[in-house]
């Protein structure tokens, strides 16, 4: 089974069995027979970010897996042929994850079949999978060392089927690459690195990640080999696990005989609690709006250092790699643009900044160091964008209320190494940050404080640039 594991770059191995390790569905009762055939949504980008961040850092969900492959392998100057279907299924709840796993492979004309139950589950911090395999009647019970010393690992939809290895912030932007097929409702795109080729194909169903199919190949492997994978998603916030191991006296000194392992507590689905986003929900969602490509934010600003006192408004309009930025403050107004124009001189698309020079009413224009820009490009544009920055780190020190989509922070921690103490407050609306509100202090040196206080309104979607101004350099 570990034939062609190298292709698979979203598939976790997590010491399992091999092929489908880390992947599968549920027991089988309430989605196994979903194969999701079902036709997809078509969606607009901020559907398509809100749907995947959620998705992803689902931790109550039905996952059911298929897996096909075919392969040959040189062996002592002879060609050795293989080929299996592996047939999946997984439950995450409660902090568990529970695998039902069945196998069989054909090598050489000989074929073998398998199979694997197991559970997943984290006892006083260390992860324990208990597992029988190919008809076993008693568990047994062994550290999953990768899950325990993982630190990105989590029991999601991101941990358990992607990893670190694409995220998503990445499926969110390659939103513009997306080929729509209207017959089967699949969004289709591929991923090609050197003799490495992969297609990938999402169905996106009641605002959800509804079917992911990955489909891989190598150049350099014979005419017809490939692996093909397909996972169907259901069930999001109603998966259950009711068995558990019946707990048998272990010999490596595990649970003793009649004792059952422990569940954490459980927590509301879709990545909101009663008290605040998850964790990998907190972390999706400014990945994610980092990651977007199409965005209008509107703010007020207001500073004070010195006795002196500035406060206007900020606009930033960003579009396919275009990006207008603009202060009107008491001081003036303030224009930038950003972007990329080909260059017949020089063969390719050059980056150029142009600054408003109001007393000729005209465009400066010179040479971006920025390169191609991106959604961080954007908001570093804006005073606010220190806090945006670290807020990746910041969950560790926020403070929810608003129905669990609202955050305040602490900048004092958060900014731990600098003088600012203060707040910010943070709304999440469909799995991106939507509001930012900011009141600091701050030291300018010793004796001397300035204070801050911004207020954003993020809107995805609809921003339209409109044409560069010219290049005069």
């Amino acid at each position: 089974m570990k034939k062609m594991q190298k292709a698979m770059g979203l598939i976790l191995a997590f010491g399992l069995t091999a092929g489908f390790a880390a992947c599968g569905g549920g027991d089988g009762d309430d989605g196994g027979a979903d194969t999701g055939a079902a036709k997809g949504e078509r969606v607009t980008l901020e559907q398509w970010s809100a749907a995947l961040a959620s998705s992803l850092a689902a931790d109550n969900v039905t996952i059911n897996g298929t897996q096909s492959y075919v392969y040959h392998e040189e062996w002592g100057g002879e060609m050795h042929a293989g080929s299996g279907t592996v047939t999946a299924s997984m439950k995450i709840a409660n902090g568990v994850m529970y695998k039902n796993i069945s196998g069989t492979d054909v090598f050489d004309g000989e074929t073998e079949t398998w199979t694997e139950e197991s559970y997943l589950l984290n006892e006083n911090g260390t992860y324990y999978e208990y597992y029988k395999e190919n008809g076993d009647t008693e568990w047994s019970r062994e550290e999953n060392y990768e899950a325990s010393h993982e630190p990105n690992f989590s029991m999601t939809v991101q941990g358990l089927v992607f990893g670190d290895e694409i995220d998503a912030a990445y499926l969110i932007s390659v939103y513009e690459e997306l080929t729509y097929d209207e017959a089967t409702g699949e969004y289709i795109f591929s991923i090609n690195e050197e003799s490495d080729q992969l297609e990938i194909s999402i169905k996106i169903k009641n605002g959800k990640l509804y079917k992911l199919t990955q489909y891989f190949t190598d150049a350099y492997a014979p005419e017809g080999d490939y692996d093909e994978t397909t996972y169907v998603f259901v069930n999001y916030g109603t998966t259950t696990i009711d068995g558990r191991p019946n707990g048998e006296d272990f010999e490596d000194g595990g649970v003793g005989p009649g004792t059952k392992p422990v569940q954490p507590e459980s927590e509301e689905s879709d990545s909101v609690t009663a008290v605040g986003l998850t964790e990998s929900a907190w972390k999706n969602a400014i990945e994610a709006t980092l990651a977007q490509t199409n965005f209008v934010v509107n703010g007020n600003v207001a500073m004070e250092a010195m006795g002196v006192s500035e406060s206007g408004t900020e606009t930033l309009v960003f579009e396919d790699e275009k990006l207008y930025w603009e202060s009107n403050a008491v001081t003036g107004v303030y224009r930038k643009y950003y972007g990329t124009v080909f260059s017949e001189s020089h063969g390719y698309a050059v980056p150029y900044v142009w600054n408003w020079d109001s007393s000729s009413s005209s465009w400066d224009c010179e040479y971006s160091d920025i390169g191609v820009v991106t959604a961080q490009n954007a908001f570093s544009s804006l005073d606010f964008y220190i806090y945006l920055d670290e807020l990746l780190y910041g969950y560790q020190y926020a403070t929810f209320n608003g129905g669990g989509v609202v955050a305040n922070v602490d900048l004092a921690e958060l900014l731990s190494d600098s003088t600012v103490t203060g707040t910010l407050e943070i709304t999440f609306v469909g799995g991106l940050v939507s509001k930012i509100k900011v009141e600091a202090v701050g030291e300018l040196f010793e004796g001397m404080t300035y204070t801050e206080r911004y207020e954003y309104t993020i809107t995805y979607g609809g921003a339209t640039v409109g044409n560069l101004p010219a290049v005069t350099i």
